[in-house]
């Protein structure tokens, strides 16, 4: 555009001009109609326009990639967690659920907590373990969680935990949130199955 103005300034004929702007719009269209057009009609028949489902689809998927990674990354889930079905927390796994707060975290908020599991719709006992992990970990930016941060964060590698008669234990792994958030949600599963007796019944029933 600017070689235009000059060229104007120049006092060049008339007939250059319009053979240029002709050019130069030639140009414009041909890009918009090779790139952009075919690029806006991808766009606009993208699944995600026509079907309303698609973010509900994707939110799905990425909270089972969450729950995954939680579970799978956290170094601590052995020491933690026996390995049954269902899930149990170890003598270790419930010191900490104690020593940082988090027993209190869900005690103090447990409705709450309760009504974001309800939220999902849970059928069965499984899905309440799921949803245990997903509402934690979608919360964790609330203030009720700032105490189990702090405790986080001043863990020393290796964990040394002493309990009320002064008897040493050394916890081997890292203490992050994956491993404080994978705890919470064995004793948030069983506090809301403590609430919601019917889920456990059911599971019985369908194995009897």
């Amino acid at each position: 555009m600017e070689k235009i103005v000059d060229l104007i300034a120049r006092g060049y004929p008339e007939w250059i001009m319009v053979l240029i702007v002709g050019i130069v719009v030639w140009f414009v269209a041909k890009l918009y109609f090779k790139r952009f057009l075919p690029m806006e009609d991808k766009v606009n028949n993208a699944p995600c326009n026509k079907d309303k489902d698609f973010y509900k689809d994707m939110a799905k998927s990425m909270r089972k990639i969450e729950k995954y990674m939680i579970k799978e990354t956290s170094l601590a889930s052995v020491e933690v967690i026996k390995r049954c079905c269902p899930y149990k927390l170890t003598d270790i796994g419930n010191k900490l659920l104690n020593i940082s707060g988090s027993k209190k975290c869900i005690d103090d908020n447990i409705d709450f907590f309760d009504s974001e599991i309800q939220k999902f719709k849970p059928q069965v006992a499984l899905d309440v373990e799921d949803y245990s992990l997903t509402v934690l970990n979608e919360n964790t930016d609330k203030s009720f969680f700032n105490p189990i941060k702090d405790f986080v964060f001043h863990a020393s590698y290796p964990y040394v935990l002493i309990d009320e008669e002064g008897n040493r234990e050394e916890f081997k792994e890292d203490i992050n949130m994956n491993t404080m958030l994978t705890i919470m949600s064995v004793y948030l599963r069983d506090k809301y199955f403590e609430r919601h007796p019917e889920y456990l019944d059911k599971s019985n029933n369908e194995i009897e």
